[in-house]
Parts: C-alpha cells; structure tokens; sequence
C-alpha cells in the first residue's frame, strides 16, 4: 500500500472529524459576533472612539503572548519587512469597522448593523469582480441586482442613505481585499493591525487623560474591566474564526456567514424593540431573497451531482 492509500485509509476519519470542529468552530464564531451587541450596551456610556481604542489596545496585549507562544514571529518579521504599508491601511479600515459598528450599537442602530451584514457576502463579490478578476454566474448577478433594488428601497421610502449598512459592509469588504492582497496569517495579521492601531490609540487616550476629556476613569474598576474584556472577546472569535476556515469548504463558511446577520436582526427586533419599517420589510426581503439565490447557486457550483 502506497502512502497515498495509507493516508485515505487511515487520515479520512480525521478529516470528517476536523471538519466537523471546524463547522463547529465557525457557527460558535457567528453567533459571537452575532450577539456581541449584548456586551457592547455594556459600554453605552463610553465614547464610541473611546471604546475603539481600548478594543484595539487589549487586542494587542492579549495577541501579542500568544503570537509568541505560537512561534510565529518569523512571519511577524516579514511582515514588518515587506508588508507595513499594507497592513496600515487594513488596520485603519479594521478600526474604521469598529468603530460604526460600536455607534450604531450605541445609537440604537443594530437593525442596520444586520442589514450591513446581510449586504457583506454580496459586496465581497462585486470586490471580486473588480479587484481579482472573479467572474460570477448569472444567477449571482441577479442576486447582486436585487441587493442594490433592496437598498434603493429603503433610501427611497426612508429619504435617507443607510450609511451604518454601507459603512459597516464597505469597510469590511475593503478590509476583506486587503488582508488577500496582503497574504498573511491571521495571527501575525492581527497583531501587526493592532499594533500599529495601539499606537495611536495610546496616543489619543493619553491625550484625553491629561485634557480631562475622557469619558472611562481609572476609578471606575467595572469599565475598565469590561473595557478589557472587549479585547477577549474580539480574540476568541477570531481564532475560532481563523480553527473553522482552515477547516471547512468556503461554501460552508459562506453559509454559516447568514448566522451573524440574523442573530443581530432578532436581537434588534426582540430584545431592543428597534422600529421594524414597511422600507425595512422591502429592503430585507430583496435582500433575504438575493443571499437565497446566491447560496443555492454556489451551492449546486460546488456539489453538481445534488
């Protein structure tokens, strides 16, 4: 039996089995995410950019061991060599995402948030048709045409742009391109993002500290242990996040993806008694439809014989 047989006969109990964690791995991480404006409320009464920084700042902190740890700072070195630039501009967009989505939560906007999340797997797309040459099917450009009908919808029966949705889907589909174009370890890619975002960070709390215009106070213990926690909890899904991916088919990833988007809509909805407009029903109908369309199309793509 060559090595070959051996691996299929011995290594594929294995791989059900890691791939089974994996999915495991990345349902856990939506539904982190999904339910994340729990733990933001927390911090209402801190200054979104506030929030931001000390996000970033305990990120670092809590990255920076483990990085270690894992015996990656090689790839760290190379980082810092050949790909600073790139990754300035990634921290700047993964910070610009934090911080819509830290005032939306705090403005009582996580039904937008939703809607930007629904809109992301689409938007990722049409990045891949400009920026990588992608070539969708018809079917996917269909499912692209009724997100834009969705979104004209609310801007047309709202009389307003929904910048949050946009924000928070844009910022994060250019991050998306980035950290492609980048070619990095997530790990090493976090640490460098958050360095290079502490630093500022540090900065301008430091510049709040001594102006006497900070919003958290060192007294206040409860703030600023949940502030920390903020870093816990944006590292823990990322690394499930980053177990999952390696893991699972991206069809997979990409349908466990709606999981985070519909747990912010019944959080929004249910919990925080959000309006739910006659514009937003339209919109996430166009929406709900186009992500079904585009789901069942890569779906038959990727598994002919289904």
């Amino acid at each position: 039996m060559g090595f070959k047989e051996m691996r299929d006969a011995v290594g594929r109990p294995g791989k059900d089995s890691e791939a089974r964690l994996g999915t495991v791995a990345a349902a856990v991480t939506f539904l982190i995410w999904g339910f994340l404006p729990l733990y933001w409320k927390l911090l209402v009464s801190i200054s979104p950019v506030e929030v931001v920084c000390h996000r970033g700042l305990w990120c670092f902190v809590l990255v920076l061991p483990v990085t270690i740890w894992a015996g990656r700072m090689s790839e760290l070195r190379a980082a810092l060599r050949g790909k600073l630039i790139w990754l300035s501009a990634s921290s700047c967009f993964l910070a610009m995402n934090w911080l819509v989505f830290t005032w939306a939560v705090a403005h009582d906007q996580v039904l937008e948030t939703s809607l930007g999340n629904f809109i992301n797997p689409l938007l990722n797309m049409l990045c891949g048709v400009l920026f990588f040459r992608d070539r969708p099917r018809p079917m996917q450009w269909f499912a692209l045409l009724l997100v834009f009908v969705g979104v004209g919808v609310l801007v047309i029966m709202q009389g307003s742009i929904p910048w949050v949705a946009l924000g928070l889907s844009g910022s994060f589909a250019v991050y998306a391109v980035l950290r492609k174009i980048i070619d990095i370890d997530a790990l090493s890619g976090l640490l460098v993002e958050n360095g290079i975002f502490s630093c500022f960070a540090l900065a301008y709390l430091a510049w709040l500290f001594f102006t006497g215009e900070n919003t958290v106070h060192f007294s206040d213990a409860n703030m600023l242990l949940l502030l920390m926690g903020g870093g816990v909890v944006t590292v823990i899904p990322m690394g499930l996040y980053a177990y999952g991916a390696r893991r699972i088919k991206l069809t997979t990833l990409g349908l466990l993806h709606y999981i985070l988007p519909s747990a912010s809509f019944l959080l929004s909805v249910f919990v925080f008694r959000e309006a739910f407009t006659a514009a937003h029903f339209i919109s996430f109908l166009c929406i709900w439809t186009a992500l079904v369309l585009y789901s069942v199309d890569t779906w038959r793509a990727y598994h002919p014989a289904a």
